[in-house]
């Protein structure tokens, strides 16, 4: 970790951290706005969120109907057609994170030779995103959600969409709804953007188990609930020019394959626990290289399959479970079958009005590609994260957010592995208007 700030200048953790702390108890309490769907119904932020952006209950079947009961009458203009219903207020919001963030990953430019080209230390990642986000019922059975967000570290200040979606839903002693559109496979167990902490569901991104384009069917009757997915399985990859005829069209293929991912979630609701089961198939490109750093042309099947467990106690604590175990047979060459798991289990606890504080453990075992020689050596994760979060208003929140790396870093002969301490402390503010 030579020329690191963990290291150098005479700086320590613990120094950033008593910084941290004082900078945080000094945030002036001077925001006050009013978020989307507290603009469109006069309701408080804490209407739908125990501790915002997590969700109570309430909140969980705001996000299923995306709209009240008095919706039209209270949110939709008078334009002398009653077949026609728009609001008000143009359904618009903003959520954005200022965070700064001091850590101990480094970047590794070279797999072959371990050289270090960035040293990671203190990142002021302000903003760490701007999302544009907005949401409306258009009928009584149908709504729509859209989001974009500008990450200027990361997309060199462009906008990019993330969901775009709509949804029909019909409830008569059943409940069903078909979403079109694009969102994260994920989001049929548990929407990450509920999540407290910054710190992602490490499962969920390395399973691929990202943005896509597709199709979703849901079903909910008596306690049980049921989901399938068809989505185009390229996690939302770019778009190619329709060719067909020798010369580009002005149409353009969401995709230039056919290989789609099947996805499916089974679950059962008690008074204040849920479980679930998950499984998804889909095909990917196998790798290519040394160590695996390159996309060869061969495909190959990707199957995961998923325990998830979440309670909801009382309106102070939730927790939630999650384990997966992948199989993606023929991945590094043919022949050669890999496996490999992992999981995460969070729980949050809400102190006061004001407070509240999580835990986040994440778990990744790289399975079949230990010792392989290969980038995917890097799966392995063992972190500890714990986060608190200070609400100077329902829709201001300080985060002060600690995480821990209980993997020793790998001291053999290859670089591809647990080269570096993955420690990180963040503090930020998280914002809603």
């Amino acid at each position: 970790m030579s020329g690191s700030i963990w290291t150098n200048n005479r700086f320590s953790a613990f120094n950033f951290l008593l910084i941290a702390l004082l900078l945080f108890g000094c945030l002036c309490e001077n925001a006050s706005a009013s978020p989307l769907y507290s603009r469109q119904y006069h309701v408080s932020c804490t209407a739908c969120h125990n501790s915002p952006p997590q969700l109570n209950v309430y909140g969980w079947r705001f996000r299923q109907t995306n709209s009240l009961p008095s919706w039209e009458s209270n949110t939709s203009i008078d334009t002398g057609d009653e077949n026609t219903a728009v609001p008000k207020i143009f359904p618009f919001s903003v959520h954005g994170q200022m965070l700064s963030r001091l850590r101990r990953a480094n970047h590794i430019s070279d797999q072959n030779t371990g050289d270090v080209s960035h040293d990671s230390g203190l990142d002021n990642q302000t903003p760490y995103f701007i999302k544009l986000i907005s949401s409306a019922p258009l009928t009584e059975n149908i709504g729509f959600y859209f989001d974009a967000a500008l990450r200027p570290g990361v997309d060199d200040g462009s906008i990019k969409l993330n969901e775009a979606w709509a949804r029909y839903r019909f409830e008569y002693r059943i409940i069903a709804s078909l979403t079109l559109g694009q969102f994260p496979n994920s989001d049929v167990i548990v929407d990450q953007d509920t999540r407290l902490s910054v710190k992602e569901y490490l499962i969920y991104k390395q399973s691929h188990l990202g943005l896509d384009r597709g199709a979703r069917f849901d079903i909910d009757v008596l306690n049980f609930g049921f989901s399938l997915g068809l989505s185009n399985g390229t996690d939302a990859g770019s778009a190619v020019i329709a060719n067909g005829p020798g010369i580009g069209r002005t149409d353009s293929l969401f995709d230039n394959n056919s290989r789609k991912t099947i996805y499916g979630y089974l679950s059962r609701r008690f008074k204040n626990f849920k479980i679930g089961f998950f499984s998804q198939i889909n095909q990917q490109f196998g790798a290519a290289g040394t160590i695996a750093d390159s996309v060869s042309t061969r495909t190959t099947f990707q199957y995961s399959a998923g325990l998830d467990v979440q309670a909801y106690p009382n309106n102070k604590v939730s927790w939630i479970m999650q384990l997966m175990l992948n199989r993606w047979p023929e991945f590094l060459s043919k022949g050669k079958n890999i496996q490999w798991y992992g999981g995460y289990f969070g729980i949050d606890y809400r102190a006061t009005d004001y407070i509240s504080y999580s835990l986040l453990y994440n778990y990744t075992h790289p399975g079949s590609f230990a010792n392989t020689g290969t980038i995917y050596e890097g799966l392995k994760a063992n972190v500890v994260t714990t986060t608190i979060s200070y609400y100077f208003r329902s829709n201001v929140r300080g985060i002060l957010e600690i995480s821990m790396d209980f993997l020793p870093a790998d001291n053999d002969e290859d670089f591809v592995g647990h080269e570096t301490k993955e420690d990180a402390l963040v503090l930020g503010i998280d914002i809603s208007y």
